[in-house]
């Protein structure tokens, strides 16, 4: 983005960033379940299970039977932790931005690293069932609000060419 030091540029790469990345576990999650389905229609379930021990067929029956289970609004919280996540990598991306093209801002580069850090810690509430799923999407989904509500403050106070006049000197803009 040499060139692009229009600060809704920002904007664009945080949706790229949060879409890449909302696109890949969708498409990930979608294929698992479209193998898993061709397998149990083809009738090739013995097949995969016939190297497996008794807890680890129970496990898989148990995942299978869920997901059969899945309807369009136990689709929701993930779509709704998708939201979250893109609103956080936005925020991010507004940040690392700045600190891209404004070494005054440079601060803002580790700030957006130790909020991403932080982010993703908050899933250890949930893998130590310390929180239900839905109380982590809330935990999520408050946290996302509250951080680009302060960027989004900081944003309207950019210009609205980010670069400083030193960086301008060196790409010769």
């Amino acid at each position: 983005m040499k060139k692009n030091h229009d600060k809704k540029n920002a904007i664009s790469y945080g949706i790229g960033h949060g879409g890449f990345e909302a696109l890949f576990l969708i498409l990930s999650t979608a294929i698992t379940y479209i193998v898993m389905g061709i397998m149990i229609n083809s009738g090739n379930t013995e097949k995969i299970t016939a190297d497996m021990d008794e807890a680890t067929i129970a496990l898989a029956t148990e995942q299978l039977k869920a997901v059969s289970a899945s309807t369009f609004s136990s689709v929701l919280p993930a779509v709704f932790e998708r939201i979250s996540a893109m609103t956080f990598h936005i925020s991010c991306s507004v940040l690392v931005f700045a600190a891209a093209k404004n070494k005054k801002y440079i601060m803002l580069y580790p700030i957006a690293i130790l909020l991403h850090f932080g982010y993703d810690m908050l899933s250890a509430l949930y893998l130590t069932k310390t929180v239900t799923a839905i109380q982590m999407e809330i935990i999520y989904a408050s946290a996302a609000f509250v951080i680009a509500a302060a960027v989004y403050c900081f944003y309207k106070k950019l210009p609205q060419e980010v670069m400083d006049s030193e960086r301008r000197l060196e790409c010769n803009v």
